[in-house]
């Protein structure tokens, strides 16, 4: 019998078909997934749910990511399925390491923003010494940012009086 989490995690293929109606709105950047990059990162996105015991509701972050990477400065269209694969584990590490209640959204645009100023756009950077750093800083709650004083999220940006969240623990239920 298979556990309640294999019941739960999204299909890749519904995942690849998202990412793949995505590239309607990144084109204008140049970054379009291609239908097998797309079903990579449709792959790695369920595995991350499954490692981080996340639940998700529709495709969560992962379009959300390729949206929000796409315009970055530093992701062209040799690196750009590279960026997202990354960062969509990155993302759901960072769901798994901190509270609830932080919204998604601003998640993301704070993972676009110290990919961009504080890790100037390089993938090992950004996960083997800043990831931790953003998640101390996050699931902190402080808004001082002693490691880097150059960034810093805006309070209205951490918590939402109504949270968008597509998420939950797998042990909530």
């Amino acid at each position: 019998m298979p556990n309640a989490l294999s019941l739960i995690v999204p299909q890749p293929n519904v995942i690849q078909n998202a990412l793949v109606q995505a590239g309607d709105r990144t084109a204008k950047y140049g970054l379009v997934l291609t239908q097998a990059q797309a079903l990579e990162i449709a792959e790695t996105y369920c595995t991350a749910l499954k490692e981080n015991r996340i639940v998700e509701v529709g495709c969560g972050g992962v379009t959300k990511l390729a949206e929000a990477f796409a315009a970055s400065s530093y992701v062209f269209p040799d690196n750009y399925a590279l960026v997202i694969h990354e960062m969509t584990e990155a993302f759901y590490h960072i769901k798994r390491e901190v509270p609830l209640e932080v919204n998604d959204n601003a998640v993301i645009a704070a993972m676009v923003d110290f990919f961009d100023n504080v890790s100037h756009g390089s993938i090992e950077l950004f996960l083997g010494r800043d990831l931790e750093i953003l998640i101390r800083y996050i699931a902190s709650g402080r808004h001082d940012w002693e490691e880097s004083p150059n960034y810093c999220i805006k309070k209205e940006d951490y918590y939402d009086a109504a949270p968008d969240y597509t998420s939950a623990y797998s042990d909530d239920f």
